[in-house]
């Protein structure tokens, strides 16, 4: 402890200072005191050293303060090691060093400025920083909203390819997830800054959508879980969902998942996900659901690939599930398709039905 609070000492001296040598040399003595004992991975406990002596350090806020200062600092040797402190930081007492950030002004733009640095490696980390810092903390998820942060993840996902993207295509999804999830104020933002069309772009995958890579299948059921961040009851509320399922029909999002969740070389976990995103984009909401009442594949409606996916008993379970809460979507206050799928469970006295043809009650 008194070790931690020397280097805490030298480390504000050094700064206030302006010499990045010692600042340097303090930050990388403290990131491996702090990391003491803590594998990458795991969940650090309070009986662990580098947990022991981020306690100590956090404590004094000075500290932290001082940490989000040398961000300024342009040079690598001292503004890498910095984010990592910081991150390891969070790692291992996320709610005081949270604290921390919101007792320092102008705290979160100097955080927003990794973003932009040119140097991936410290704006990758700087990603997996803010994702840490914005984990269950609404207050932080606004001000990295409102300081440009999810227009700026946005960017980041087009230069880096969207769905065929890599592993910071990944990250920037999941600090999105962060900033979107159960937060209403950030959520009408998005809309209100046009966002939504930008995510358009991402589901456009041409005629191949065979044999794709395990890593845009993480990028593209994550976009999913972001759109359905959106339109979920448990995680939007009620006006908020109704709003941003017309936004995403207008944008043409919601008709292109209609349509690709039919596919049948699409993969699997995909088409779960996606068939889960159009049911809650469809749950009481007429105008989706008339739209969907008029797509057609291959020259059958829609409508019957999900019948077919939830009474087909070769079907993977998770995938009837997802058919059955598409279904239940799309009948939910919709009198007229209720009816139009009883109709077709009642027999005819009028009209045999032709060979080879299918309806909702075959």
């Amino acid at each position: 402890s008194v070790s931690v609070r020397s280097l805490s000492t030298v480390l504000i001296s050094a700064s206030m200072a302006c010499v990045p040598t010692s600042s340097l040399n303090c930050l990388e003595a403290l990131l491996n005191v702090i990391s003491a004992d803590v594998k990458e991975g795991d969940n650090p406990s309070d009986s662990d050293l580098g947990v022991q002596f981020t306690e100590i350090f956090v404590k004094k806020q000075d500290n932290v303060s001082t940490l989000l200062g040398l961000l300024e600092e342009y040079d690598f040797p001292v503004r890498w090691p910095t984010v990592k402190l910081l991150t390891t930081l969070l790692t291992n007492k996320s709610s005081r060093v949270q604290e921390c950030v919101l007792e320092s002004p102008g705290s979160v733009p100097r955080l927003m400025d990794l973003l932009s640095d040119s140097r991936e490696i410290i704006r990758n980390d700087g990603l997996l920083l803010l994702t840490r810092l914005s984990s269950r903390n609404t207050q932080i998820q606004r001000m990295v909203a409102f300081s440009g942060g999810m227009e700026r993840l946005l960017e980041i996902i087009v230069e880096e390819g969207n769905s065929d993207g890599g592993i910071v295509v990944e990250d920037c999804i999941l600090l999105l997830l962060n900033l979107i999830r159960s937060n209403s104020s950030n959520q009408s933002y998005f809309r209100e800054a046009s966002l939504v069309p930008r995510l358009a772009p991402f589901f456009e995958f041409g005629d191949d959508i065979a044999n794709w890579s395990a890593q845009k299948v993480r990028n593209i059921v994550l976009m999913l879980r972001l759109v359905r961040a959106f339109v979920s009851p448990i995680q939007s509320q009620a006006q908020s969902s109704t709003t941003s399922q017309h936004a995403f029909a207008q944008c043409g999002v919601f008709s292109t998942l209609s349509q690709l969740m039919c596919a049948p070389d699409l993969d699997r976990s995909v088409t779960i996900e996606m068939m889960a995103t159009v049911a809650e984009l469809l749950r009481s909401d007429p105008a989706n659901q008339a739209m969907f009442a008029e797509i057609t594949i291959a020259q059958r409606p829609a409508l019957l690939f999900i019948i077919l996916a939830l009474v087909e008993d070769k079907r993977p379970v998770e995938l009837r599930l997802a058919s059955l809460y598409c279904f239940q979507c799309i009948l939910q206050h919709n009198e007229a398709a209720q009816r139009q799928i009883v109709a077709t469970l009642m027999p005819s006295e009028t009209q045999a039905p032709q060979a080879g043809s299918v309806t909702a009650g075959k």
